[in-house]
């Protein structure tokens, strides 16, 4: 069964371009040690030689590198590094092998590392390059600002988000959900809802790598604001009759459906969205946002009759999320700021012109397709996100939408 590590621990950092640092033996002794989430722009003194437009702080070019241990049964089994979100244009290197790059500062992305690493030490270096701070609308932070989790798996596994779960009918009686599964080598796959108190609820099977199942749910508790009740969906590949990989899936029964003259219906149920736009930092605790503050947070939306969130104006922190699945928010969850056109960025103050264009909308064209998909993926099982936004104010007066033909 897949082991998950949280490697949020003892990484070293060095700020500025260090070119050779993505050899898996230079010379980091000297390097401070920082924990993830790390913001570094939010440790300086606010100056006006920076971006008004996102906050005065600095960005610049820096490198992080951590060094972890493997077991020696390691060996032969699949080992993949999954980054939250690296605030920008990340470029990932294992054992100095190079893995890729990722431009999108909100993304999260995996990669499979199974070929490049060993038991004993390994290495992962991670170059951040945030030079341009009037790229955004708003304060950004700079560095790997969410978590970094290390799988050990078996090679026969699910894909990473490979399990989509949707409820097609719920009522009282029974809930009919539909499980969608695509594994690595695997010859069937069987999923398990659990109740909190890990009692069965539903049980069901599939054959093939990857398929399509229905799972028949009797008397269900249903996820509302109200009452956001919380099963397990305990997923696990097979293998000539063995289990070889487990994941776990928090899992809400719900229905939703909009009606263009009659609104939005939750449960069968006509609901009014009573909603607040969220950043994905904390204001002058920067852009990594530890957990319990999003608790707070929400916790304060939900005591001023609050219950829906939009993701303004980026995929969300995934704790934020989690959160909206336990505490029962309902969620718009959004992609983009920009697409090819590019936004003012005011950089001298709001509306000072002339404003620079810098932003997403370079990278747009190569890469909206993996970060809209990578987005949609990570989210979908999730009970609060209702709505999926591709883009914010993406034609307005400002910024008039328009493309080269």
């Amino acid at each position: 069964m897949g082991v998950y590590t949280n490697l949020n621990r003892d990484w070293l950092f060095h700020l500025g371009d260090e070119p050779g640092a993505d050899y898996m033996g230079w010379d980091d002794r000297a390097w401070p040690r920082v924990t993830l989430p790390h913001d570094w722009s939010v440790a300086f003194p606010f100056d006006r030689k920076h971006s008004s437009g996102t906050g005065y702080l600095p960005g610049g070019t820096a490198w992080y590198r951590k060094h972890f241990i493997l077991p020696q049964d390691t060996a032969g089994k699949r080992v993949r590094v999954t980054f939250g979100g690296i605030y920008k244009n990340a470029a990932v290197w294992i054992n100095s092998n190079y893995l890729g790059k990722r431009p999108y500062g909100y993304s999260t992305f995996t990669h499979d590392i199974t070929p490049f690493v060993r038991p004993g030490e390994n290495v992962l270096s991670v170059r951040v390059e945030h030079e341009e701070t009037a790229d955004s609308r708003w304060f950004t932070g700079s560095g790997i600002y969410r978590d970094v989790e290390l799988e050990i798996a078996d090679p026969v596994c699910f894909e990473k988000d490979g399990v989509f779960a949707v409820t097609e009918s719920a009522g009282p009686e029974g809930a009919s959900l539909k499980i969608s599964y695509e594994t690595l080598g695997a010859d069937g796959a069987e999923f398990r809802l659990l109740t909190p108190g890990r009692e069965e609820a539903a049980y069901v099977s599939g054959s093939g790598e990857k398929g399509e199942v229905r799972m028949e749910v009797p008397e269900p508790r249903l996820w509302s604001p109200e009452d956001p009740f919380l099963y397990t969906l305990v997923c696990r590949t097979r293998k000539g009759g063995a289990s070889t990989d487990e994941v776990r899936i928090p899992f809400g029964i719900r229905t939703i459906r909009f009606d263009g003259d009659r609104g939005f219906f939750l449960n069968g149920e006509s609901m009014k969205l009573k909603g607040v736009c969220v950043h994905h930092d904390a204001g002058a605790l920067g852009a990594a946002v530890p957990k319990e503050v999003w608790a707070r947070r929400l916790a304060r939306f939900k005591a001023m009759g609050c219950n829906a969130l939009r993701t303004a104006h980026n995929p969300p922190d995934s704790h934020l999320l989690e959160l909206c699945d336990e505490m029962g928010f309902l969620v718009m969850d959004e992609a983009f700021d920009e697409w090819e056109g590019p936004k003012n960025k005011w950089w001298q103050g709001h509306n000072v012109y002339p404003p620079k264009r810098f932003g997403y909308a370079a990278d747009f064209p190569e890469w909206h397709r993996a970060d809209l998909e990578a987005m949609v993926k990570r989210d979908r099982n999730h009970p609060s996100v209702i709505l999926w936004s591709i883009g914010n104010e993406i034609d307005y007066p400002n910024d008039p939408y328009v493309i080269p033909t």
